[in-house]
């Protein structure tokens, strides 16, 4: 296939579209039980930002796979033009995470549990950080195109962990009222979601020889984050630091 130009554009490589797909389609079933299934039902009640947070969530999935799309495909003027649309979704998305957490927190309060939703709040509030430096980052390395797209892949990735968890509570949750989970358990459906950087590793390695840095940089420093979740979650700094971020929303 030729461009306007006349040279030859590599063929269309479909690897990141169908990463995207999977990164959407895990979010889905993820939150099927305890989101999409009882909101279709009209079972699901909660404060208005957690739809808010539910539909931006699902409409930047939907916009990754289009930008992917049009990146693998060439088409890099649109694939720009239309950037600041993702940038937006993303900077809400971040904002929103905040929110919701802290809905989460004031419902726990509500409820007696104070010092357990201090304590799991570093796991909602760490992971969109960690999204939003990694979005940045690939936003700082829009010219550079490979490793955009890599680091892209590893925030998206990023966010998954709570969906693959929303299982786990599905079936190993103890009877009673929920309330927040102690933060080790995060751990397991992270590492689960970071399968998928792995299956990105090994494609790299195969089709260029080497695993990009950027990879390597967002799995290990999604890892080290997830090893000092619980142990950092209980101290008092910590619970002085969300205890300040709750009294600004409380």
């Amino acid at each position: 296939m030729q461009n306007s130009t006349g040279r030859v554009r590599p063929k269309a490589e479909m690897f990141y579209v169908q990463m995207a797909v999977v990164c959407l389609a895990v979010a889905l079933l993820g939150f099927a039980p305890t989101f999409w299934l009882p909101l279709a039902r009209g079972q699901f009640h909660a404060n208005p930002v957690v739809y808010l947070h539910g539909s931006v969530f699902f409409s930047w999935g939907v916009f990754y796979i289009w930008q992917a799309w049009l990146a693998e495909t060439n088409r890099l003027q649109r694939h720009r033009a239309v950037g600041l649309a993702g940038v937006s979704l993303a900077t809400l998305m971040v904002v929103l995470g905040v929110l919701v957490s802290l809905n989460s927190t004031h419902l726990a309060a509500g409820a007696g549990q104070l010092d357990a939703a201090l304590a799991f709040s570093f796991i909602p509030l760490s992971s969109i950080a960690f999204f939003a430096v990694f979005f940045v980052a690939a936003i700082v390395n829009a010219r550079r195109r490979e490793r955009h797209k890599r680091l892209i892949l590893v925030a998206a990735v990023s966010l998954l962990g709570a969906a693959v968890a929303r299982w786990g509570i599905v079936f190993f949750a103890p009877p009673g009222p929920p309330g927040p989970p102690p933060p080790f358990v995060d751990v397991p459906p992270s590492v689960v979601a970071d399968l998928l950087l792995v299956v990105a590793m090994i494609r790299d390695k195969r089709v260029t020889g080497r695993v990009h840095p950027a990879y390597t940089i967002g799995l290990v420093s999604n890892l080290a984050l997830k090893a000092i979740e619980a142990p950092f979650a209980a101290t008092a700094l910590w619970h002085g630091w969300a205890a300040a971020i709750y009294s600004l929303a409380a």
